[in-house]
């Protein structure tokens, strides 16, 4: 309450209010979260990011920050060389497509764009956003075991054994999945920046578009969740001694 027979202590007390929040680091603001800037990169957090991006001075992470999965919050995590957090966006995207220059560039998902009003973005230095809509379906497939994971750090490029069914969506099926079923032998390699990662159901999936021009989720499950937790411990280790 204002105190109207001592205005003068009102004042002083509103411009050290007015101080203060000039002085506060600055954050990212959410209307359930705070991300502080600055902060560092800790291995809980590289395990929830969807998608580990390199681009110059950066790593960029594509973190989900709700807590509701039919409620999804994506944002751009950006990281300096002493993991150190630099700038954070809100993504109304699924996943990062490509980074040209600075432009970070992605299929625009309109749900998400409504609550891009929600929050306060900083991107660091030049870079900016580049969402387009898609036309066209989506789907999914899931016939692929990952029986190892490699990753190249100098060139960031990822080593997947796999082994595959003639079966395009045995993976999706419920029930548990009979290893059995997998009888071919793969290998693929790909950018790490086009994978995203579910560390708790220990899957990840990469995208691509069919002959449909359906944008198709292929979904890879791992043989032993102790594969891709070995994964994230080698690349946090080599984070940390950046």
């Amino acid at each position: 309450m204002i105190n109207f027979k001592n205005p003068y202590n009102y004042i002083k007390r509103l411009a050290l209010y007015v101080l203060l929040f000039f002085l506060v680091p600055g954050c990212i603001s959410t209307k359930k979260s705070t991300l502080p800037l600055g902060s560092k990169l800790d291995f809980k957090t590289l395990t929830k990011a969807e998608q580990i991006y390199f681009s110059g001075a950066y790593l960029i992470l594509l973190y989900d920050m709700s807590k509701n999965a039919e409620y999804r919050s994506t944002f751009l995590l950006f990281y300096d060389k002493h993991l150190k957090m630099k700038g954070a966006a809100y993504f109304s995207s699924e996943g990062i497509e490509s980074i040209d220059g600075n432009v970070i560039k992605g299929y625009l998902n309109k749900y998400r764009k409504n609550r891009i009003h929600q929050y306060t973005n900083i991107l660091p230095e030049k870079y900016s956003l580049q969402l387009i809509e898609r036309q066209g379906g989506s789907g999914r497939e899931s016939n692929k075991v990952i029986e190892d994971i490699q990753f190249d750090y100098l060139n960031k490029n990822v080593k997947l054994c796999v082994k595959t069914s003639s079966d395009k969506y045995i993976g999706l099926r419920s029930g548990e999945i009979n290893f059995n079923s997998f009888n071919n032998t793969d290998t693929l390699e790909l950018p790490l920046s086009k994978i995203q990662f579910d560390y708790n159901a220990k899957t990840l999936f990469i995208t691509k578009i069919n002959s449909n021009n359906y944008l198709i989720r292929d979904i890879m499950i791992f043989k032993n969740d102790s594969i891709l937790v070995k994964f994230y411990e080698k690349l946090w280790k080599r984070l940390a001694k950046s």
